[in-house]
């Protein structure tokens, strides 16, 4: 309308210009962030100190990439001087001061796999809240960084409206917190892969060793221990431990240990500090550096019994779904994992790769246990797949908050997938807040995004119908788990 009647307005002219528009939408909110104007506080900080940065300007914001690379992704902006008649109508260009022409910002390409991130968004349950990483193997890339829920960040781009922006903030499920790498969870069950893989390392544990006492359901140390299948697991090794998930093998495992050594050497590992992705914040792993924690935090020293509870992952042991994945990683790598990163064309990484310093015989008994977790008697067996080999480990954390109508659990599922008899080609971790067990919450997440990043990657049609628990409810026993059958009697 304005356009039409612009002899009415003389100086008034219309112009385009570019517009941020997130094609995926809520699918990358917490990867991307969002964009805003930038505020006072902002121009004082040193991050903003130089040019192109004033007032009025649009800028990335929130812990996602627009923010971590603002500086490439800006540009500047030019400026064109004119001459005007009395009407303020344009004649031509001002020939006294040189017109200075806009200049893009960089286009820069992400590692992310851009369908299986929104397959992720997809298959998240929308009522449940939590977070799925998943990580390239072959260089430690990362794949897909989800947070659930998330939210849309083209509700930013021309500005946010209060009550959108205060509902976002005032969500109790923490809609604008990026859960994969701000978020702390108690690892349950998928620590006893970092508890074997240090018992292995200090000479403690054979892959095929028993334990002095069998399940029966408890361990006696000061106090009645429980597992978490009360009938208990009997006579277990290592690898049946892992499979199993016996707690009272990993209790016992945790005292040969022992309180320092854990804390050294879940230290050394890097379980108390980053992982060093690119992006503006990344909240460390919780772990007792020494018995200092303790008296730091509950005014005692710590009792040896305390190695009971940080061997099965609890206790004060708080990592995040990024770190858990960093860790499994390295398992799929064969004992090392670089810092993960989206932007691979970056500034290089300032941390070292991770190493889990292990034989690789020690590796393979490992890898043999996550195996097993998805095989037939394991926790997670149900979520088997036709075409892939899945390996795993299944966790179930207490939760430190309770919400009214949920479980009082946190679900995990830790693990990777690739052909069958070679190597992992993708590593995912599944947590899901308040998700009560993780083979019934996290593992099918995890299995159907693997199933769907890699019946695309070798071009087999993606099937509605994935797991072998989808199979059996909605189509009987698939004719393909008899391969499953054979390969666990080998």
């Amino acid at each position: 309308a304005l356009e039409e009647r612009r002899a009415e307005f003389p100086g008034v002219y219309i112009d385009s210009r570019p517009v941020r528009r997130y094609e995926a939408g809520a699918a990358v909110g917490h990867l991307m962030g969002y964009i805003g104007e930038i505020t006072a506080d902002e121009l004082e900080s040193p991050f903003y100190e130089r040019e192109p940065y004033e007032q009025g300007l649009i800028v990335g914001k929130g812990v996602g990439i627009e923010r971590q690379y603002e500086h490439l992704l800006q540009g500047r902006k030019g400026v064109r001087y004119v001459e005007v008649d009395a009407r303020g109508r344009i004649v031509g260009d001002f020939s006294g001061i040189e017109t200075r022409p806009a200049e893009p910002g960089e286009d820069i390409h992400l590692s992310i796999d851009l369908e299986l991130q929104e397959w992720i968004h997809r298959i998240f349950p929308d009522s449940m809240r939590g977070a799925v990483v998943a990580l390239d193997p072959a260089d430690g890339n990362v794949l897909a960084l989800y947070s659930a829920p998330s939210f849309d960040p083209n509700l930013f781009v021309g500005g946010i409206d209060p009550q959108t922006w205060a509902a976002l903030n005032e969500d109790p499920r923490q809609t604008m917190y990026n859960k994969a790498i701000l978020g702390r969870f108690a690892p349950a069950s998928t620590w006893k892969l970092a508890s074997a893989a240090i018992g292995l390392d200090l000479g403690v544990v054979r892959p095929d060793e028993r334990m002095p006492q069998a399940c029966t359901g408890g361990f006696q140390f000061g106090r009645y221990w429980r597992c978490w299948k009360p009938g208990g697991h009997g006579d277990v090794t290592l690898l049946e431990a892992v499979q199993h998930s016996c707690d009272v093998f990993f209790y016992q495992l945790g005292l040969r240990i022992g309180l320092q050594r854990l804390l050294d050497e879940s230290t050394r590992l890097g379980f108390s500090s980053t992982c060093g992705i690119d992006l503006p914040a990344e909240n460390p792993g919780i772990f007792p550096r020494g018995p200092d924690y303790w008296e730091r935090v509950f005014g005692a020293r710590p009792t040896e019994a305390e190695v009971l509870s940080l061997a099965i992952g609890q206790g004060p042991n708080s990592q995040t779904p990024l770190k858990m994945a960093q860790f499994y990683t390295a398992l799929a790598r064969g004992g090392s994992a670089p810092a993960p990163r989206l932007y691979p064309d970056g500034p290089a990484p300032e941390q070292e790769a991770w190493e889990l310093d292990l034989s690789d015989e020690a590796l393979a008994a490992l890898m043999e246990g996550l195996r097993r977790v998805t095989a037939p008697g394991g926790t997670a067996h149900m979520v088997s797949l036709e075409h892939w080999d899945l390996y795993g480990k299944t966790g179930t954390g207490e939760s430190n908050l309770s919400q009214a109508g949920l479980a009082d659990t946190d679900a995990w599922f830790a693990g990777m997938a690739g052909p069958r008899g070679g190597a992992p080609e993708i590593v995912i971790v599944v947590l899901v807040q308040y998700g009560g067990g993780g083979s019934s919450t996290a593992a099918p997440i995890m299995a159907k995004a693997a199933d769907f990043y890699l019946r695309r990657k070798y071009d087999i049609p993606v099937d509605t119908i994935q797991t072998l628990g989808e199979h059996v409810r909605t189509r009987g026993w698939p004719a393909w788990y008899s391969r499953i059958l054979e390969d666990a009697e080998r």
